[in-house]
């Protein structure tokens, strides 16, 4: 099912470009509306429909009732230059990296480079039966290995110009720069935007100038995902309005562009923070269905921000740093690793916190490596900036999650970093577009698997994964433990460990995700009062069984129930649907957490 909305007050006529995961005829017809599929992005598809919307209207297409037909994309203008115009970043040309027919698109990719270190990707999707105006991304990075510097300045007048076009960025005053002059990135850093562009001269009707100034206020919407996770669409609590959620965070969305503040949804600036990330973990229940729409538009804009992080390398080309290139850098949450790199990317220097280069922005570490707006945006949106912020983490993940034993990146730090990098995998696995990459990072799970993981922690007493002498651990269950365990962070590991392997392999994690998933349920969890109660700290005491006292081997807040846990309850049932002591727990978290939530496997809750 592809699914369109009009939310303007006047009709639309045109092109929309999303992604469906259904399958349809590489051209079709529904009525009057056209389809035509264009590239493979994961096992999900880009789709451009010509279609005409009223105001208001919600349109629902089913492949089954598509028609197969023909279609043959019309030819660019025979003078580009004179149709287009001259594309400039500020006072620097840019050069066109490539034209490609894509669906019913050409899609150009233009890059300019400035002066100190600044390098603007600009991305058009450009239909020649629609000549006026046209969708597209700009992406400025701050990185070059050619240079020490380790701050980028904003020039003055840096606006992105294409020719007599009108370039529309949500939140910005038509004209405005980019960023503002004087503003800085910090070396990795990016800002991206999407925009229309709108050539005047070459609008030939009333319609089209009424569509374009749709376009432009973005309040078109399309959804073709029917899978947006494995199983399908993180359940929502009852009651809870998709469409709502959409119009409570819209504004907020679009604002926050344009400043460097990390807002309500997705991850938090600080990294390493543990908790309060709403992108923990089963995000985008809200774009299901036709309330939904909209929803997914909020996701992108909010995925684009979290491009801010400082860990965004560039070679001299221009192109992502690869590890293969770059044998000697050790890469640790995004940036080198400056006691043991002998490669530091070309910088003379760590970044400086304290001076707040990054404005309090750090790169997000493998205990907290969350990747799940940025997964779902892209595979609901039809993004060039998404997907190259996808193959900046896919390669980060060949750099950090490294198998050699001298190596320190080659440990797992936490239980909670395997369910993490699981979770990272199956993105990549079923999002990136570049699959020869996508391959490179399933052999290295792979590979993590069996020569990490399973000998690291196949043998460990009780299934206890992570037990560490932690004071802060010992402060909660008694400061007679010599070690502590948090289970709930194994949960987290179990299901990350199973959902990876079960996706890419290989199958023996699965065993050891479901032993692990075991212990947490058999260790953590007590009966008392005819409920299930949790306990997220346990003293150690190998394969004993410790029977969790509040303050005297155990401790807990009430809160996790719902929250982490149940991650190790959908790790069970899916090796058992029928699991005893998985689905008592499995529901009463359901029913305590009001029917759903992002704590909640969509494969599991359905």
């Amino acid at each position: 099912m592809i699914r369109l909305a009009n939310y303007g007050s006047q009709p639309y006529a045109g092109w929309v470009r999303t992604k469906t995961d259904s399958q349809w005829p590489d051209a079709w017809m529904i009525g009057d509306t056209l389809g035509v599929m264009g590239a493979w992005e994961g096992d999900a598809r880009v789709v451009d429909v010509k279609v005409t919307l009223q105001p208001g209207q919600v349109l629902e297409l089913d492949p089954a009732q598509a028609q197969a037909t023909t279609f043959a994309i019309g030819a660019l203008p025979a003078n580009i230059l004179d149709h287009f115009g001259l594309p400039k970043v500020g006072n620097y040309f840019a050069t066109v990296e490539s034209v490609k027919v894509d669906g019913a698109a050409y899609v150009v990719d233009l890059s300019a480079v400035s002066d100190g270190m600044l390098l603007t990707n600009v991305w058009l999707w450009w239909y020649p039966d629609q000549p006026g105006w046209c969708h597209g991304e700009v992406l400025v990075c701050a990185s070059d290995p050619d240079l020490p510097d380790m701050v980028a300045t904003i020039p003055a007048d840096f606006t992105l110009r294409l020719g007599t076009a009108h370039v529309l960025i949500p939140g910005a005053v038509p004209g405005a720069p980019l960023l503002p002059v004087g503003d800085t990135l910090a070396d990795g850093q990016v800002r991206a935007f999407p925009f229309v562009a709108i050539w005047p001269e070459h609008l030939r009707t009333t319609s089209d100038y009424n569509s374009a100034d749709i376009a432009r206020k973005f309040e078109v919407a399309a959804n073709g995902i029917t899978n947006l996770w494995p199983g399908g669409y993180p359940a929502l609590p009852a009651g809870a309005s998709r469409l709502g959620w959409t119009r409570s965070h819209w504004q907020g969305a679009i604002a926050r562009l344009h400043g460097w503040e990390f807002g309500p949804l997705g991850p938090v600036a600080s990294g390493g923070q543990t908790g309060a990330q709403e992108d923990q973990v089963f995000v985008g229940g809200e774009c299901e269905g036709p309330q939904g729409l909209g929803a997914e538009l909020v996701r992108y804009l909010v995925a684009l921000g979290t491009m801010r992080r400082p860990i965004h390398h560039l070679d001299g080309d221009g192109d992502p740093a690869d590890p293969v290139d770059h044998p000697g850098c050790v890469l640790w949450s995004g940036r080198p690793f400056w006691p043991t790199s002998t490669d530091r990317l070309g910088k003379p220097r760590e970044l400086n916190a304290e001076r707040d280069e990054s404005h309090g922005i750090s790169g997000q570490d493998r205990q907290h490596w969350l990747l799940n707006t940025v997964a779902v945006a892209a595979r609901l949106n039809y993004s060039p900036a998404l997907q190259w912020e996808l193959r900046t983490q896919a390669l980060h993940f060949c750099w950090q999650e490294t198998v050699e034993p001298w190596r320190a990146t080659s440990d797992f730090d936490s239980a909670r970093s395997i369910g993490w990098a699981g979770l990272l995998v199956v993105h990549v696995h079923r999002n990136l577009a570049d699959r020869v990459l996508a391959e490179r990072v399933a052999e290295r799970w792979r590979q993590r698997v069996r020569l990490v993981y399973i000998p690291r922690l196949g043998s460990k007493p009780g299934d206890i994964w992570d037990p560490r002498a932690d004071d802060r651990i010992r402060w909660e269950i008694g400061l007679s433990w010599v070690q502590g365990w948090m289970p709930e962070q194994q949960a987290v590991g179990c299901y990350g460990l199973d959902l990876a392997c079960e996706l890419v392999g290989p199958p023996e994690g699965r065993e050891l995700a479901l032993r692990g998933a075991h212990a947490v349920l058999q260790r953590a969890f007590w009966v008392e009062n005819g409920r299930h109660v949790e306990w997220e700290r346990i003293g150690y005491d190998g394969a004993n069984m410790v029977r969790p006292i509040e303050g005297q081997g155990g401790h807990r807040t009430g809160w996790y129930l719902s929250a982490w846990f149940p991650m190790a309850s959908a790790t069970v049932l899916r090796h058992d649907p029928q699991h005893a002591l998985a689905r008592s727990i499995w529901t009463q978290q359901v029913r305590d957490a009001n029917g759903g939530g992002s704590w909640f496997a969509p494969e599991v809750v359905r």
